[in-house]
């Protein structure tokens, strides 16, 4: 599973649609960023269930837990959201992050065992990525000579879920 890092806020040497695989911009992000994390996926439609199940859990019987592991991943807000689709479900997955770098790290290496269990249920319940297509990417900074860098948030490198 893939996921998309994009800037919400700036910092002023900074323009939108950089993406931080640039470990220059990876310690500016640090610094001056947050992130939003999204992710766009397919999901096994006989794993629905199971998957709605995962998330009431994280929000209710394991809530303590959940908080825990997402104040070491330093996330300050995550939602998924389930759309039917037809018979093809996709489930759209967005996390608001204070340090990117942490975030990525803890969610590799989490020390929580619900970590490990988030990362099994997630890989049972998603079957890919469907065909989509961001139609706006814009902030207040934005100017229309950096189209070519908004243009590739796209067909970006994607970086690893959790």
């Amino acid at each position: 599973m893939a996921n998309l890092w994009v800037v919400v806020a700036l910092a002023p040497t900074l323009r939108p649609g950089i993406f931080l695989d640039d470990p220059v911009l990876l310690l500016l992000a640090r610094n001056h960023l947050r992130m939003l994390q999204i992710s766009v996926r397919s999901v096994h439609p006989d794993q629905v269930e199971d998957l709605r199940q995962w998330f009431t859990g994280l929000q209710t019987a394991r809530r303590d837990e959940t908080i825990a592991t997402l104040l070491d991943e330093t996330v300050t807000h995550e939602t998924a959201i389930l759309i039917p689709n037809d018979g093809n479900p996709i489930l759209v997955y967005a996390m608001e992050v204070e340090d990117p770098i942490q975030s990525k790290t803890s969610a590799r290496s989490g020390k929580h065992p619900i970590d490990a269990e988030h990362r099994t249920a997630m890989q049972a319940a998603i079957s890919g990525i469907p065909e989509h297509e961001i139609i706006l990417d814009i902030t207040p900074g934005h100017r229309a000579g950096d189209q070519d860098e908004s243009e590739e948030i796209g067909e970006s490198e994607q970086q690893t879920a959790r």
